[in-house]
């Protein structure tokens, strides 16, 4: 602890194929980037009451690294969130926290962050009741005949959705509603790609996706986005803006959030949360017929970032999930407040 407050070590870790996104450059030219990969935490923090501090694990096979550094600290928070793109920084992550779990508190076992790999996930989760994890195969096709094979070798029905592995927000997503789809695909795209079950989470022509942060097991809402289309990304949300009547039940479902909607899902989280072992993590899924139809469950999401005009609806939301991370997570668990 330094004057009075909580020394977090954050850890992310370079993809591996040895990138980094440059996001800007500050007043004297020097460049601002991310890792990726990362649940993004350590930016928003309180400064009040954290001193942050970053540890970048490469992507090489050996790194030194300087143990008692790590460990004059408070507590370690693990960001990496992606073991798709980042299976090299997970490894040595692992390989950290095996030595110094028993010496220094984590947030996020990595271990844990390998089983949320889009194709595990769904055979961890089967079993639980009001559960719908679509099946995912992950495949390495080296031709349009390939991708037709391992569907039908799978016995999925059609229609699927094909993506890239590690790709994210929609990239290169596509429905495949019929064989024919597939000729006008560049298969190059797909040289490692999911191929999952679509179940069609539509209502009355509206699709609403909607993410929860889930923190110590506790299912927070962080938003609904709807669209007049399967897939809804980020940029749905001029859709949802343009439609009074979907703002308003956005906003009344947030507003009453713990009297509603939370005590519908929250057993059902808790036993996700049970299963995937992670104490912060997120959760895009739809909503029909009582139950939930899972899109992604890992730490790879953009939960503490409101990048929308405020006043806006999600101010207190968002709020409300970075002080349960403080709350339930850094404080009671950093060694200064032991």
């Amino acid at each position: 602890m330094t004057a009075g407050k909580i020394d977090v070590l954050f850890i992310n870790g370079i993809r591996d194929n040895g990138t980094v996104d440059v996001i800007r450059t500050n007043p004297r030219g020097k460049m601002v980037f991310s890792t990726g990969g990362s649940c993004h935490v350590a930016t928003f923090v309180p400064p009040e009451r954290i001193n942050v501090h970053h540890f970048a694990i490469d992507c090489h096979a050996h790194q030194e690294v300087d143990i008692n550094y790590i460990l004059k600290h408070d507590i370690v928070f693990c960001e990496i969130a992606d073991p798709d793109s980042h299976s090299a920084a997970l490894k040595k992550a692992r390989y950290l926290f095996d030595t110094l779990h028993d010496k220094i508190p984590w947030i996020n076992d990595p271990h844990q962050l390998l089983i949320t790999r889009r194709e595990k996930v769904p055979e961890l989760l089967s079993g639980i009741e009001g559960i719908v994890a679509p099946r995912t195969l992950r495949i390495k096709p080296g031709s349009i005949p390939d991708l037709k094979s391992a569907i039908e070798t799978n016995r999925l029905s059609l229609p699927v959705l094909l993506r890239p592995a590690g790709s994210h927000g929609g990239e290169n997503l596509v429905l495949i509603e019929h064989f024919d789809d597939l000729n006008s695909l560049d298969v190059a795209k797909y040289s490692e790609a999911f191929i999952t079950e679509f179940f069609d989470f539509g209502s009355n022509g509206i699709y609403s996706k909607y993410r929860f942060a889930v923190v110590a097991g506790e299912p927070l809402l962080r938003h609904v986005l709807s669209n007049d289309q399967w897939m809804v990304h980020s940029e749905a949300r001029a859709f949802t803006a343009s439609k009074p009547e979907l703002r308003e039940a956005e906003a009344e479902i947030i507003k009453h959030f713990d009297q509603g909607l939370k005590l519908e899902v929250q057993d059902r989280i808790r036993q996700i949360h049970e299963r995937i072992g992670l104490d912060y993590f997120g959760i895009d899924c739809a909503i029909k017929d009582g139950k939930l139809i899972l899109f992604e469950v890992n730490a790879n999401m953009n939960i503490l970032n409101n990048n929308q005009p405020v006043p806006n609806i999600w101010e207190e939301a968002i709020d409300t999930i970075r002080n349960k991370i403080m709350n339930k997570l850094i404080l009671p668990r950093a060694r200064s407040s032991a």
